[in-house]
């Protein structure tokens, strides 16, 4: 009878794990990250920085601890300095792919938007990009992995805010040339290249670039940079990046998931940016 049965064996641990936000409140379930051959990163950040003296450069933060805690994240900082150093990050030089540029500001937007064609940053279930004086949260890691994985499973596998400051791409230009962002020259250039292009759409919504979560391997990823490279590049136009991207993601109808507030996933270390306060002049380009 029922009584004298032996009790069920136990279930097997389950490979589902389970996070938590702040409150100890459980937000999701989700199955276990595994790595594959093609993917074995489940986390990865990328930054930029380039000039022509680390000394007058951005300088990331140490990420050594938040490394050696997250066997399954990546950091990668790349650079066209040689003797550049960023601890805890995995320093990569580009050189070959930079020949062709005029602009050091050109040469630093490739690892933000083409950089997945890096061997490197493709084997990445999801990448935070993010400015060279910036650097992820040392206890969010859990965080990071949700939003990755959310990156990977979303329709576009992009992840934006949208600009604090609101308006569209033109609005963006007059704020670039009040801010000393860029000369008249090339702002110009861009205002006049988006009125004549017959899709651009001046309602356009302005996203925030310093800060992007996207899936390298989404083909909506790929095809939007590589629109936008194949224009940026010519060196053109202006160098903010911005405009431009706001008019491609508008052209190619994609709608990136909410990333989330700035502080709430990141830090900025505005006493480690670069000499000159990101600010240009006709000498930049």
């Amino acid at each position: 009878d029922a009584a004298s049965r032996p009790p069920a064996p136990s279930p097997s641990p389950s490979p589902l794990l389970s996070y938590t936000n702040n409150t100890n409140t459980t937000t999701a379930i989700l199955p276990k990250w595994q790595p594959t051959d093609d993917t074995p990163y489940e986390v990865c950040f990328v930054t930029a920085v380039f000039g022509s003296d680390p000394q007058f450069a951005d300088h990331p933060p140490d990420v050594t601890e938040q490394r050696n805690q997250n066997p399954t994240f990546r950091y990668f900082a790349f650079t066209n300095m040689p003797t550049f150093v960023a601890d805890g990050w995995t320093i990569i030089i580009l050189k070959q792919q930079q020949n062709n540029y005029r602009r050091s500001i050109t040469k630093s937007r490739w690892p933000k938007f083409m950089g997945w064609q890096h061997p490197s940053v493709s084997k990445c279930q999801a990448v935070f990009y993010m400015d060279g004086f910036c650097g992820p949260k040392s206890k969010h890691s859990e965080r990071y992995k949700r939003l990755a994985r959310t990156i990977k499973e979303s329709a576009y596998g992009i992840a934006q805010n949208q600009h604090e400051y609101g308006g569209n791409a033109l609005d963006e230009l007059d704020r670039v040339l009040d801010a000393h962002k860029d000369v008249p020259e090339n702002v110009n250039a861009t205002r006049a290249w988006l009125l004549a292009q017959p899709d651009f759409n001046a309602n356009c919504t302005l996203y925030a670039n310093h800060y992007i979560g996207y899936d390298p391997k989404s083909i909506h990823w790929q095809k939007a940079t590589q629109f936008f490279w194949d224009r940026y590049s010519q060196e053109l136009d202006s160098w903010r990046d911005q405009p431009l991207w706001c008019y491609t993601l508008n052209r190619f109808d994609i709608h990136p998931i909410h990333l989330g507030t700035f502080k709430a996933l990141f830090r900025d270390y505005w006493k480690r940016i670069g000499k000159g306060g990101h600010r240009y002049n006709k000498d930049a380009d």
